[in-house]
């Protein structure tokens, strides 16, 4: 008999569970905490510890106009950093030299002056230099880009001046001149500057938004070494290996860290990136700085000086790579990218397992079901990535200057379409295919990604392998026909954490990456929102999947699952 296709089979139950429900927002709950930043401390607070409110007194002494190279305002902005130091009791130094003047008459020549500032360790084995640029373009007076991050150095340089000594020098370098994409005052650092052949290790500050987590967005150097420095040392890691990774894919961002990078000094790179629309345009004011990611990236950076600053700064050669990821607010974990080879080998192990355990019986049909289930997940997969592309390209055409809150109602829009871009996929499977069939399609589709992207880029891989072990260990217990209804909330969470904790802060990523940017549309990357509606269809297919196989399955004589999918 004949069981691939019956006709009166009972349909899968109601997947309306509240409990399932609840497990989704907890999931999504965790999976949101490492993107949100912590309270600003205030003003008489431990004067040891970073305050961004008093940093902001430097953000609103800097920020009021715009102050591209060469023009009177910054040579105000350059007074105000050369008399903070003095009034540290630091001896700032300067850097000058030519450059054509790139925002009026290329044919002239005008100077960039980058400022320094050297605090002496007692047994230095190196110097680790903090950087941040205080130019901007002619359009915006840079309050996030770059004025937040200089305030942040003259506040850590008080603090640290004011505190015991440690053992290693610490550069305070504020250039000039990096909004050319010349990088010219970086660029003249690394390649004049004898203060460079002391650098052992390099922080570079930025902003390219209103807030936001301040993200670690570019290594150099030996990963492994210079991640768990900051790791160790941070109190609010917001630290992702799939960002790093696409850092290194497309060639590097294009900040004063690049020049550093080119001179093999290993370092780490950091920006904020919510509410992006405001880069470069007159927008990027006082009233849109974010104090609560001003205090993220002012404390993370405090503390990673003081840990590098008593730490030995021989740094090991070598390029190992690293996974890494925030989870549940400041949990990071990382591993040796060489982890991931074993991970896919076991998600491919318990892939065979699974199909091994259904097939090992001849069943009429149960490939050509399993590669239609497979087939209807990458088409969702497809039409999810080109529709976000295309719906945001709409949107963000329509409304390139939105703020963060309704930039957020715009996704949970693309997400919203997403979820019906599913339903009607599992409208489509309806009666044709069992919901074990679509759960390993969803699988497989999960696991191929994995397997194909830790290939290329393990940082990214991460986002992929583990739903894919979560989701394989689910099918595999299915098929020894393992019944769920003890355990299928269990089951079902498991899944969810995994997948959605994980991909949550990627799918956030992305969709960040994608913001209109009226003030510089070169650095516009619109249809990367297909990244974050695919991602999010790939979790939806696989949640609902699971939820629907864990229904009590009805089974025939050979123990085959012939429950159908429900509408």
């Amino acid at each position: 008999m004949d069981y691939s296709r019956p006709e009166s089979s009972k349909s899968v139950g109601s997947n309306r569970s509240p409990a399932r429900w609840i497990i989704v927002l907890s999931c999504i709950a965790i999976g949101v905490l490492p993107l949100l930043s912590p309270s600003p401390q205030a003003p008489e607070s431990d004067p040891t510890q970073f305050s961004a409110t008093r940093a902001f007194d430097h953000v609103e002494a800097i920020a009021r106009e715009p102050h591209p190279i060469g023009s009177a305002e910054i040579e105000r902005v350059r007074t105000h950093i050369l008399s903070t130091l003095n009034e540290t009791g630091l001896d700032p130094q300067s850097q000058t030299v030519e450059v054509p003047d790139y925002f009026g008459d290329p044919e002239t020549f005008i100077e960039v002056v980058n400022v320094m500032a050297r605090i002496r360790g007692s047994e230095p084995s190196g110097a680790l230099a903090l950087v941040a640029h205080y130019d901007t373009v002619p359009t915006t007076p840079g309050a996030n880009d770059d004025s937040a991050a200089v305030a942040t150095l003259l506040e850590i340089a008080t603090i640290l001046v004011a505190n015991p000594t440690m053992k290693n020098d610490v550069i305070l370098l504020f250039t000039d001149g990096e909004e050319p994409a010349p990088r010219f005052g970086s660029s003249a650092f690394v390649s004049e500057h004898p203060w460079f052949d002391d650098v052992s290790f390099v922080v570079n500050l930025e902003a390219s938004g209103a807030g936001g987590p301040s993200l670690l967005i570019e290594t150099s150097g030996p990963e492994g070494w210079s991640v768990d420095a900051f790791i160790e040392a941070a109190p609010y890691p917001a630290v992702f290996s799939f960002i790093t990774d696409i850092s290194s894919l497309i060639g590097g961002i294009g900040t004063d860290f690049t020049p550093f990078q080119e001179g093999q000094i290993p370092g780490l790179n950091f920006a904020y990136l919510h509410g992006s629309p405001i880069y470069h345009t007159e927008r990027d004011s006082l009233a849109n700085v974010s104090l609560s990611s001003l205090q993220q990236q002012g404390a993370n950076t405090l503390e990673l000086a003081r840990n590098l600053g008593d730490s030995d700064l021989d740094v090991p050669s070598g390029s190992e790579g690293l996974v890494f990821f925030t989870v549940a607010g400041s949990h990071v974990v990382n591993y040796p990218s060489a982890w991931n080879v074993a991970l896919a080998i076991l998600v491919l192990v318990m892939l065979g397992a699974g199909m091994f355990v259904r097939w090992r019986r001849p069943t009429a049909g149960r490939l050509g079901r399993l590669i239609a289930g497979l087939g209807l997940v990458l088409g969702a997969l497809v039409v999810a990535v080109v529709a976000g592309a295309l719906i945001w390209s709409l949107i963000a055409g329509w409304r390139p200057n939105a703020g963060v809150a309704e930039a957020y109602a715009y996704l949970l829009l693309l997400l919203g379409a997403t979820g019906g871009i599913w339903l009607m996929t599992v409208r489509l499977a309806h009666r044709r295919l069992n919901a074990d069939d679509l759960l390993g399609g969803a699988v497989v589709t999960w696991v191929a990604l994995g397997v194909v992207v830790t290939a290329f880029a393990p940082g990214i891989g991460y986002l992929f392998l583990w739903p894919a072990l979560a989701g394989a260990a689910y099918w595999l217990a299915c098929g020894f026909g393992y019944s769920p209804i003890v355990g299928s909330l269990l089951s079902f969470a498991v899944v969810a954490a995994v997948a959605i904790v994980l991909n949550l802060p990627a799918i956030d990523v992305f969709y960040q990456m994608a913001q209109p940017r009226p003030g510089n549309p070169d650095s516009e990357l619109i249809p990367v929102a297909g990244a974050a509606t695919g991602l999010a269809i790939l979790v939806i297919a696989l949640l609902h999947s699971v939820a629907t196989a864990s229904k009590a399955p009805h089974r025939d004589p050979d123990g085959n699952d012939i429950q159908l999918l429900e509408r």
